[in-house]
């Protein structure tokens, strides 16, 4: 961005110098790196003279260490160095995965009832590859949660407006309230967010852990798919709900294990997994109690 400022700078004092109106010269910026791309937003909005982004893809993909050279399904413009992409496999309770989530390289998430069964509105396949809490009803096993009871949602923070801190809703009880809420939901995109919030747990206890393997500390740390739930073995969607259900706790275990239990002795440092998790939820309590 400092770069390209610069550049506007001097083209300027080359305009002046020439007697060119000033703004007559434009700029196409070449997004060519996964920094770039990343910095894409600020790098538009760096001077009135930008106009439009170009994207080399082969260069991004060089920069990637992936050759330099495009593929077909495109999949190195979903994959910026250290970061996971993930994405929300839909909502359409099909075998058959929504895009990008069936791109190569993204972490597609279905999203499993309280009791651990597969949400009846989640599509799952094959490129799925965890189910994450997104609520509703389960797909093959009963449960008694009904509709109305806490248990059935995702909880997360929301406005009582539409827009912004101070719009309301009419619909509220009482009516026209506004500012932060907790509200409740269903659906892959709130499972999607349960794991990217573990992806971002992961990242800062290892900062130096690579896309792939925050992937792997997830997946590989998984609880089983319930027995007799759909994607249990033997059941119609098993290999279709990815390697299990999402379980934060073995994740962060998995990437920093914790120190062995000695005897005796007063208290110590939390592990940094911990900590993580602790800070975590009490920035959701806190949250919760202004709503």
């Amino acid at each position: 961005v400092e770069e390209l400022r610069a550049g506007a700078d001097a083209i300027a004092k080359r305009e002046k110098a020439a007697g060119m109106e000033t703004g007559t010269v434009r700029i196409v910026a070449a997004i060519e790196s996964a920094r770039g791309l990343i910095a894409a937003a600020d790098i538009a909005a760096a001077d009135p003279r930008v106009i439009a982004l170009i994207f080399g893809a082969e260069d991004y993909a060089l920069d990637l260490g992936l050759g330099a050279h495009r593929v077909n399904e495109a999949s190195e413009l979903l994959y910026p160095r250290s970061a996971l992409v993930v994405a929300a496999a839909g909502n359409d309770g099909l075998v058959g995965v929504s895009q990008p989530a069936n791109c190569a390289g993204v972490l597609a998430v279905t999203g499993h009832a309280i009791n651990g069964d597969n949400a009846d509105y989640s599509n799952v396949g094959p490129q799925v590859g965890i189910s994450a809490p997104g609520g509703g009803a389960p797909t093959w096993l009963t449960s008694t949660i009904v509709e109305g009871d806490h248990g059935y949602y995702t909880w997360s923070s929301v406005l009582f407006g539409i827009t912004t801190q101070s719009s309301t809703n009419p619909n509220s009880t009482p009516p026209n309230l506004s500012g932060p809420a907790i509200g409740g939901f269903t659906g892959t995109s709130s499972a999607t967010a349960h794991v990217s919030g573990v992806a971002a747990l992961l990242k800062a206890a290892v900062p130096s852990a690579t896309p792939a393997q925050i992937r792997s500390f997830i997946t590989a740390s998984v609880r089983p798919h319930p027995a007799n739930g759909y994607c249990g073995a033997g059941q119609p969607g098993f290999g279709q709900c990815g390697s299990g259900l999402l379980d934060a706790a073995a994740a962060m275990n998995l990437a920093v294990p914790p120190p062995p239990s000695g005897g005796g002795g007063g208290g110590g440092a939390l592990p940094l997994w911990h900590a993580l998790l602790l800070a975590a939820f009490a920035l959701a309590a806190r949250i919760r109690s202004r709503g």
